[in-house]
């Protein structure tokens, strides 16, 4: 698949229709006490990096952030258009994000996946996504 991955803003309504799938999903999953989404403000604040992922016709097909903390960077809404799962398009934003913030010295990458979705990701592809960027599950800590 053909795929342009760039920084952009989430306020665009092609990627905030993303978002808002993404949020209906995440929904679906958690309780609300245990779900952290976070918004549009937070996503355009400068110590987050946001990219869009967009096919060969220029449509916004997948979306990630990385919100950079002291010493990691957190990997936040993360999502790909239904009809473009299974094509890479997960695993080359995480790899795009990981570049961008690489090129700035972060290192080390996480991300929570929450206490339900171990049971609902056997019907996702999140797994094999994460596998492709090589990301591998450390114990909680907390």
């Amino acid at each position: 698949m053909s795929m342009h991955i760039a920084i952009e803003s989430p306020d665009q309504p092609e990627v905030t229709a993303l978002i808002a799938r993404l949020d209906a999903y995440q929904v679906s999953l958690y309780p609300p006490e245990s779900n952290h989404l976070i918004d549009l403000a937070a996503l355009r604040r400068p110590e987050v990096l946001f990219a869009v992922a967009r096919d060969a016709a220029g449509r916004a097909c997948g979306c990630g952030a990385l919100r950079l903390m002291s010493g990691y960077g957190e990997v936040k809404r993360v999502y790909v258009a239904t009809e473009q799962r299974g094509l890479g398009v997960g695993a080359a934003l995480l790899g795009f994000l990981e570049g961008q913030a690489g090129a700035g010295g972060c290192r080390v990458f996480r991300l929570e996946t929450g206490c339900i979705s171990a049971r609902r990701w056997p019907c996702t592809g999140a797994p094999a996504m994460f596998a492709a960027a090589r990301l591998r599950t450390i114990p909680r800590t907390r």
